[in-house]
């Protein structure tokens, strides 16, 4: 998967969970933004620690030491990042249906 296609997910994801969790109120809907912009950052930032505490324990150099970036994987994080945000955006700001609504 490429990095452009991770995040050309993120519209797509963002917008599903707004009309599956029936999310009209602009104020909801950027606060789901919010989030998955959040853990987007979280979960990229953690795949950079985790790739540094790996290099850091095999090689115990005192100097530099160069991360090779074709491990990093971004596209992987970003994508979980995305769906975990889109998880608890779905769930911290879904409404109910009317029950007027629903056509017998």
């Amino acid at each position: 998967m490429k990095l452009c296609t991770s995040i050309a997910v993120l519209p797509i994801f963002l917008l599903a969970i707004w009309l599956a969790g029936n999310i009209i109120s602009i104020r909801k809907r950027l606060f789901s933004i919010a989030i998955v912009v959040l853990c987007i950052s979280a979960a990229v930032a953690f795949n950079i620690l985790r790739i540094q505490s790996h290099y850091t324990v095999i090689t115990k150099l005192g100097g530099q030491i160069s991360y090779p970036m074709e491990e990093i994987h971004f596209e992987y994080a970003i994508l979980s990042g995305i769906i975990i945000g889109c998880i608890i955006g779905f769930f911290a700001f879904r409404t109910s249906k009317s029950k007027h609504s629903v056509d017998v």
